[in-house]
């Protein structure tokens, strides 16, 4: 899960640019977690977007599925390019 703090138009530019230009993994606003179960809370409500797209508000607890997506890999593929 990554999360962006900031707000206002000029951060999401900044936030946009940086994953854009991969720069966002070195932003102090930018904070990277991993697990099979997420619990995202704050004070007050807060708006959650995924992938651009307005979903809910927090609290909000995401989990993982194993084996609930399948991944079609072109036979052309540069090798390495989905190795672990």
């Amino acid at each position: 899960m990554n999360v962006f703090a900031g707000t206002g138009f000029a951060s999401a530019i900044r936030t946009v640019l940086g994953v854009v230009t991969g720069l966002h993994v070195r932003d102090p606003r930018h904070s990277f977690y991993r697990g099979s179960v997420i619990r995202v809370e704050a004070d007050k409500p807060m708006a959650i977007h995924v992938d651009g797209e307005p979903l809910d508000t927090t609290p909000l607890e995401c989990a993982v599925v194993p084996g609930a997506l399948n991944v079609l890999i072109p036979e052309h593929t540069r090798p390495g390019l989905f190795a672990g």
